[in-house]
């Protein structure tokens, strides 16, 4: 599993769309930039990252596919 299926996965389970998600993080994002995370045609920078986790409540070392 990709970090963008990850995120994919994390933002499903909390019943965020990519619009909600962007928002959430700091500073926003559009639902455009979450949408190419997910499909993975960028890596997310450590700040992303971070952000990402807090907002989708999950470890970054799950995110990164670091643990199971």
């Amino acid at each position: 599993m990709t970090t963008g299926d990850r995120i994919r996965t994390a933002r499903k389970a909390r019943k965020l769309t990519q619009a909600q998600l962007g928002q959430l993080l700091q500073p926003p994002q559009t639902r455009q930039a979450v949408h190419d995370l997910e499909k993975g045609r960028y890596e997310p920078s450590a700040n992303t990252i971070r952000g990402l986790c807090a907002a989708l409540g999950v470890s970054c070392d799950w995110l990164l596919g670091i643990t199971a």
